[in-house]
């Protein structure tokens, strides 16, 4: 993982993945919110990954 504060990094990842079942939930196609909201939030997710040498 990158440097970073592990607290912010897991409050930030839970905020999101709170917000995104918000929003699936609340949708009319909860599929499609739902593939979109896996595709992004593994997007972000991967962003704190350290990359290997």
């Amino acid at each position: 993982m990158k440097s970073v504060d592990i607290e912010a990094a897991s409050r930030l990842l839970s905020g999101a993945a709170f917000k995104a079942a918000l929003w699936i939930a609340a949708s009319d196609e909860p599929h499609i919110v739902l593939a979109k909201a896996t595709d992004a939030f593994r997007f972000m997710a991967e962003g704190f990954l350290a990359r290997r040498a």
